[in-house]
């Protein structure tokens, strides 16, 4: 059997949460529209987690969590 304790030992210090922020796309609404209202912005948020890959702090995470945001 493999014993990952010293493996998970070692690494615990390089995980990180990652927080990530885009545009959400504003919804086409013909009412809004024939009134010239414009509907404010609005923030689509997500996170995930990565592992600190470098001294530098360089980040590996999966595209999943960082697709699309700014």
């Amino acid at each position: 059997m493999v014993d990952l304790r010293d493996a998970a030992r070692n690494s615990v210090h390089a995980v990180v949460h990652v927080k990530t922020a885009s545009r959400a796309p504003i919804a086409y609404h013909p009412r809004r529209e024939f009134r010239g209202v414009s509907p404010a912005p609005r923030t689509r948020e997500g996170s995930g987690s990565g592992v600190v890959i470098d001294a530098a702090g360089s980040v590996l995470t999966n595209n999943h969590v960082v697709g699309g945001a700014e």
